[in-house]
């Protein structure tokens, strides 16, 4: 079985709690090796219903641990090698989207993939989001608390 290359702007399923989300493939690394970033897509479906891929659907915001998160990052072997999640269609990544990529990488800002500036102190580094990668499990653990905090589910 072969796994298709994942692209910006793929929509990809995964699964949760005999349901599954679409979530939107909006960053793909070339700082983090096989890392790619998505949003979470504001509607979930159920196991055997087909996916709509569609734009009018808002990204979901989740309130964990680390605070308020929109963007989720996952090794792409989950969907390239691994088989884990599956493309369902695509999407154009748009501005709204790409302004949620200033994030943190050890002790650098970064737009996208480049390079900003170094963390002028360790307040700031915590006040930018850092790639920090999910497993399939943990996204997967995510979304469904997440749905359940949006009172989707």
């Amino acid at each position: 079985m072969t796994f298709q290359e994942l692209k910006l702007g793929d929509v990809i399923k995964v699964p949760f709690a005999d349901k599954y989300a679409l979530c939107k493939t909006i960053y793909l690394s070339s700082i983090v090796r096989d890392v790619f970033g998505f949003v979470v897509l504001g509607r979930h479906f159920a196991e055997n219903e087909v996916p709509q891929v569609e734009a009018i659907f808002p990204i979901l915001e989740f309130e964990l641990g680390i605070g308020r998160v929109k963007v989720f990052y996952a090794d792409r072997k989950n969907v390239e090698k691994d088989g884990v999640w599956t493309v369902v269609g695509s999407l154009p990544v748009n501005e709204g989207e790409q302004s949620l990529l200033l994030h943190g990488v050890g002790g650098t800002l970064y737009k996208c993939n480049d390079p900003v500036r170094e963390f002028t102190s360790i307040a700031e580094r915590k006040s930018v989001p850092q790639i920090l990668t999910y497993g399939n499990k943990a996204v997967e653990t995510v979304l469904e608390l997440g749905f359940k905090q949006a009172k989707l589910l």
